[in-house]
């Protein structure tokens, strides 16, 4: 089997796919020492290789919307979810180490890893300058960073190779081992913490760098990274959790003072096909409308017999829903529940009620129609991180520390506030914002910040994550029937023919 490994690890070292040009995929599969990276071309077409990983070789899966994607694993275990299509292996708390929608983010990324540790060696000793070098060894970091949080965050500490020699030279009695969750931590926080020390990436990339990972990015993933481990310190109690917290809310600052991104006015104009590249957005995956280079978000949603009134081909696959419940605890004025729509047009009348296609929920559509699209695959960007995420992190770290009223300018409630108010008309007389003023404690301001984060973040693939910060995943999932939901359902299992090959530990409970 080592053997084996081995050949495995010089595949991925040497395979690398570029999207470039004309977008069609190009296979690298006959690389030497004497042709690879010999130039700054070379570096950019294999560092290419390496951002294709986010969406792969098909439409299905990874940073995408389909089942088995990181947005689904995310959200269909909780409150947020419903669906004209029944995952209920997901849906309940019936998954196995053997079901392809827990493996398949698994079995992407830890081999992606592979391939950015070996690109990383190649590139040192590359022919080309300083500054690409640096530059794009950077991005490199902050991409396998963002992956091993995410790994992280679904099955805990993962067998990451992030030492080259073990790829480029293995011996003969080279083992792959899951690390302590102090080594894992610590090797994310300080690969992130060097680049942003570094000061090599841009804030923000624009034009035909647009989709690169940057500074903020790069931030972003350890404001995250901090979050994840206050919510687990405080909830198991280990460790300081309130250190972890001070650490995010300076992280959270840190990006809103680089005074670059910004709330956009109006909600959903942060997906709207006519303002892309939007400074609210932090991180997102450039779309085209072609197979596996679009966004198919939509494709979920719409009714198979939606019409669109622009006259805007579509496809509709009839799945994604808003549960009523979730629609119906929006604020009636509060224009994030608009991105959800209750009726639509057939071509000969609209459909209304809760009835029918329209049974489970509305329909969520934050991603709207775009008439650059090839019916099922669009231009939409697909959104990874936004600014209002940072400046809502940063008021559930404030509370944490200080509570909702304290800590200076701005306090936790005054954060809160800046991300409600453009969701409302005339926001300071709202009812919104005197419930959110009436509260004075800081469990009851966490609670409400969980709230929040559901009508803001809904269908973003970050309810679990929420939830689970919390501390309320589980007793959720058992108060809304879920009775199989046990504590360890926190973790995916990692899949069981890795625990086969490699002889690893599985998580508790699988």
């Amino acid at each position: 089997m080592k053997t084996k490994f081995k050949h495995i690890l010089v595949i991925l070292c040497l395979s690398m796919i570029s999207c470039e040009g004309n977008l069609e995929p190009e296979l690298f599969d006959q690389i030497t020492p004497e042709n690879f990276l010999t130039n700054e071309d070379d570096v950019k077409t294999a560092v290419t290789g390496v951002y294709a990983e986010f969406r792969g070789i098909s439409e299905w899966g990874r940073y995408k919307t389909s089942w088995g994607s990181v947005m689904t694993l995310q959200e269909v275990p909780t409150d947020l979810w419903a669906a004209n299509w029944f995952y209920k292996a997901h849906t309940d708390f019936m998954w196995k180490a053997t079901d392809y929608f827990v493996c398949e983010i698994f079995e992407f990324f830890v081999p992606a890893i592979t391939k950015a540790t070996a690109l990383i060696a190649r590139i040192q000793d590359a022919p080309v300058s300083d500054d690409i070098k640096n530059r794009y060894i950077a991005e490199l970091r902050v991409v396998r960073a963002l992956w091993m949080y995410d790994l992280f965050d679904l099955y805990g500490p993962v067998p990451a190779i992030t030492d080259p020699e073990k790829i480029l030279n293995p011996t003969q009695d080279f083992t792959v081992t899951r690390p302590s969750r102090e080594e894992y931590i610590t090797f994310v926080e300080t690969e992130l913490k060097e680049v942003i020390n570094a000061k090599i990436l841009p804030v923000a990339w624009t034009g035909s760098d647009y989709g690169h990972v940057s500074q903020a990015t790069a931030m972003m993933v350890l404001l995250q990274l901090y979050m994840h481990e206050g919510g687990y310190c405080r909830n198991k109690h280990v460790g300081d959790y309130l250190d972890y917290f001070k650490k995010a809310e300076q992280v959270a600052k840190d990006i809103m003072d680089l005074q670059y991104y910004e709330l956009q006015a109006e909600f959903k104009d942060i997906w709207s096909p006519q303002n892309q590249h939007n400074n609210e957005i932090i991180f997102a995956l450039p779309s085209f409308p072609i197979p596996v280079m679009g966004n198919n978000f939509l494709a979920h949603v719409l009714p198979t017999d939606y019409k669109s009134q622009q006259g805007i081909p579509l496809t509709g696959w009839n799945g994604f829903r808003t549960p009523w419940e979730v629609y119906d605890s929006f604020d009636p004025a509060d224009k994030r529940r608009q991105v959800h729509k209750t009726e639509y047009w057939n071509g000969k009348e609209m459909v209304t009620g809760r009835t029918g296609t329209l049974e489970y929920g509305a329909l969520p559509m934050k991603y709207q129609e775009n008439a650059n699209t090839d019916g099922t695959n669009d231009a939409s960007e697909y959104v990874i991180y936004r600014y209002a995420d940072v400046i809502m992190l940063r008021a559930e770290a404030k509370n944490e520390i200080f509570g909702p009223d304290e800590g200076g300018t701005p306090t936790a409630k005054e954060l809160l506030h800046q991300v409600c108010r453009r969701s409302f008309d005339n926001y300071d007389q709202t009812d919104h914002k005197k419930k959110i003023d009436q509260i004075t404690d800081i469990d009851a301001f966490r609670a409400h910040l969980l709230q929040e984060r559901a009508w803001e973040f809904i269908w973003e693939g970050k309810r679990r994550s929420d939830m689970i910060r919390h501390g309320v995943f589980i007793s959720n999932a058992i108060s809304r029937g879920k009775n199989l939901a046990k504590d360890y359902h926190e973790l995916y299992p990692i899949p069981q023919q890795t625990i086969y090959e490699l002889k690893i530990k599985q998580n508790d409970g699988y």
